[in-house]
């Protein structure tokens, strides 16, 4: 069963009759943010309660949460419902500059390098911590831009060492990050 919330109120849940929404899909891909979208009626009891850049969506399944993001748009139609559009908390990584480096050592070294600037410079819900990395190798790089950490991540380790990143939530919905070189079910 599927829960979907804005911050901490329930905006669906199946066994809620007056938390229901139109077309909720949630859609996961390779390496990328993901995204959920919806249409919220405007009589929904949490129809205000959603802002644009503001809110932090979550998806539960059977309890556990396995998505969360930020709402990007939020358009009204003809009837007033809400067409919400959340990107994946990958995108979060696109919020952080990484200032020209050079470095010199392993995958997992690099990317909490990374991570850890990200971390410095975004808010406490845009932050992750580096958890299991199963993709080896050795990384010599520099670059003089300032890039995201989205772009320094996808250039210098997912276009050459390929591999998986899966954000996994423990304790307190706290982000992990895992850069994997194979995913099982």
């Amino acid at each position: 069963m599927y829960q979907i919330l804005c911050d901490s109120e329930i905006l669906y849940d199946p066994r809620l009759i007056d938390h229901q929404l139109i077309d909720p899909t949630l859609v996961q891909k390779k390496n990328e943010p993901g995204s959920l979208s919806f249409n919220i009626p405007k009589t929904h009891a949490g129809y205000s309660s959603i802002e644009k850049l503001k809110s932090r969506m979550k998806v539960y399944r059977d309890g556990d949460l396995i998505w969360t993001g930020r709402v990007l748009t939020d358009e009204r139609d003809l009837y007033e419902s809400k067409q919400v559009f959340a990107e994946g908390a990958l995108g979060f990584l696109l919020d952080s500059l990484i200032r020209p480096y050079t470095f010199s050592g392993t995958v997992a070294g690099f990317l909490s390098q990374i991570i850890s600037s990200h971390n410095g410079q975004v808010n406490a819900h845009q932050r992750f911590t580096v958890g299991n990395v199963t993709v080896s190798g050795t990384v010599d790089v520099s670059s003089a831009e300032y890039l995201s950490a989205w772009q320094v991540i996808s250039t210098q380790l997912l276009d050459v060492f390929g591999g998986y990143l899966v954000i996994r939530y423990v304790n307190n919905e706290a982000a992990v990050l895992d850069y994997l070189d194979d995913v099982s079910d």
